[in-house]
């Protein structure tokens, strides 16, 4: 009885331990980074950061709440502002960023990212300078994510591909390719929706004190010349990445090694 006893005290406080107040509902987490259901304006707090939960049709966000230049404009569950993919010519401005989050992991911790295969995005809005001025995460959906964007976004797409004449067997194949890409491909991939809130602002802090395009980077004349360090710059944090640096001594490993990963 007395066993009994202590293993129910032991789950009611392990359920306490693991449980986050967010909006005033309880949802049970590790370190701070909810596994359940997220929804936009779902609010993640730290000890020194709050974070508001956004989404579009691909992926959740965490956007800083302190951050005053949003171009990326999420309304309505899609994007509104322009953002750019930053590999080739955008160097200094990815290893920046691949560097800082390799040294913000332990070995442990790179080497479960690397056997689940997880990565996610760094999205900076840089000042005129070229330097981050501000960032927003953003990680992969899983099934739990799935809500009434989504369900409008398919709708949606449905009825453009009926409009145009394409089959209902395309349809139905093409839905279920983008549930299991969007969805079920990461679904185990879990490591960073269980980061810490408070390890996020760690990274955050450092890319806005270190990371920027320099003069040397291809796109930088271009970039500063049109004006386009005005809306997001998204860098792709990939999991073979961090496991070619590891390879490499926690350095960037050679341009030809980068491209037969991104391309």
């Amino acid at each position: 009885m007395k066993q009994l006893v202590l293993l129910l005290a032991s789950i009611l406080l392990y359920s306490i331990v693991c449980s986050q107040e967010i909006r005033g509902k309880r949802i049970s987490c590790v370190d701070g980074i909810p596994l359940e259901c997220l929804k936009t304006g779902d609010v993640l707090q730290g000890e020194e950061v709050a974070y508001e939960v956004k989404k579009d049709v691909s992926t959740l966000f965490l956007k800083n709440r302190n951050n005053r230049y949003d171009t990326l404009g999420i309304e309505d569950g899609y994007q509104k502002g322009h953002v750019y993919v930053a590999n080739t010519g955008f160097d200094s401005l990815r290893y920046n960023i691949w560097e800082i989050v390799y040294n913000h992991l332990t070995r442990e911790e790179i080497d479960e990212v690397i056997c689940q295969g997880g990565g996610f995005r760094v999205f900076c809005v840089l000042d005129s300078c070229l330097c981050v001025r501000e960032v927003v995460f953003g990680l992969s959906k899983n099934p739990c994510d799935f809500d009434e964007i989504d369900k409008e976004y398919i709708a949606y797409m449905r009825s453009r591909f009926i409009d145009s004449g394409i089959s209902k067997d395309a349809i139905e194949t093409w839905e279920k390719a983008h549930v299991e890409q969007t969805f079920n491909k990461h679904r185990d991939a879990c490591f960073w929706r269980t980061y810490p809130v408070d390890r996020f602002r760690a990274i955050e802090k450092r890319i806005i004190a270190k990371a920027r395009l320099n003069e040397e980077d291809d796109y930088y004349s271009e970039v500063k010349k049109n004006g386009c360090w005005k809306n997001y710059f998204v860098v792709n944090v990939e999991s073979k990445i961090l496991e070619r640096m590891r390879e490499n001594g926690g350095s960037i490993p050679e341009e030809s090694v980068l491209y037969e990963i991104f391309y």
